[in-house]
């Protein structure tokens, strides 16, 4: 399952190259245009905090937006930067919430780490081993709030905060193996996309990697709804139910990207 979504995530990010280059410059403009008076003026401590929650707020909802837009194509369909901006009054809801839970996140590191640094004991070194635990989870849990949050919009489910976190939850305690691959596989995504200004894949294509991962996942559960009441579990016949994902992915390779004609 894992070699099969490497490979999806891969050929949809090619296959829509150009336009998650303009969704990652859409979020550049979002973060940057809110900031633009701290380079005119000294602002005051409140007003440049106003900015750059601004500029967070901005950028949430841009990112909820190309999360609505780049979920179709996890199905194959072609997604485009007017998918996002139709999408942009449906994102204010998810995005004003995601940049709440960041900065809440932010701020509580921000203001106990350094005490806990501070103190050079034993007690503030096991007090610090359990914040990093705990930021780590926060992240592997929340990593899939955009996605289930479009997932449950789009077919008409509760998006309540509680609800959606608990979905979350859940969906990493069963799946927590491939939940530490996809967050690694999101952080090399960003690392790699320092050198282009994270134009590419950037955290755009970040998103779309976590709508094919979602997507990939739930032919679990599709499955075991299918399955007779009171049967013993068994192991997930993967290569069964992504046959169809298979197919369609077909013979693509590196080598058919770069040498077409070679087909």
């Amino acid at each position: 399952m894992i070699k099969l979504f490497i490979r999806k995530s891969f050929f949809d990010l090619w296959d829509n190259l150009f336009v998650l280059v303009l969704f990652n410059a859409g979020l550049l403009v979002c973060v940057a245009v809110p900031l633009i008076p701290l380079l005119f003026i000294t602002a005051p401590g409140w007003l440049a905090t106003v900015l750059v929650a601004a500029s967070l707020v901005a950028a949430c909802v841009w990112l909820a937006a190309v999360m609505a837009a780049v979920a179709e194509a996890a199905p194959g369909e072609r997604i485009s930067l007017r998918l996002a901006l139709v999408s942009v009054p449906q994102a204010l809801v998810p995005g004003f919430t995601l940049a709440m839970l960041v900065s809440a996140l932010v701020v509580a590191l921000w203001a106990v780490a350094p005490h806990y640094l501070a103190a050079g004991n034993v007690f503030s070194l096991v007090m610090l081993g359990l914040l990093g635990w705990f930021t780590l989870f926060c992240l592997l849990v929340g990593q899939y709030y955009l996605p289930l949050f479009v997932y449950a919009r789009t077919r008409g489910y509760s998006t309540a905060l509680p609800g959606i976190m608990k979905r979350c939850l859940l969906f990493f305690m069963d799946n927590s193996g491939f939940s530490f691959f996809l967050l690694g596989h999101s952080v090399f995504c960003l690392v790699v996309s320092a050198l282009p200004a994270f134009l590419i894949p950037g955290p755009a294509g970040v998103l779309l990697n976590l709508a094919d991962a979602l997507y990939l996942r739930l032919f679990k559960y599709q499955w075991l709804e299918s399955l007779p009441a009171g049967a013993l579990s068994k192991p997930v016949p993967w290569a069964i139910l992504l046959a169809d994902e298979q197919a369609r992915l077909g013979e693509r390779s590196l080598k058919s990207l770069i040498f077409p004609w070679k087909n």
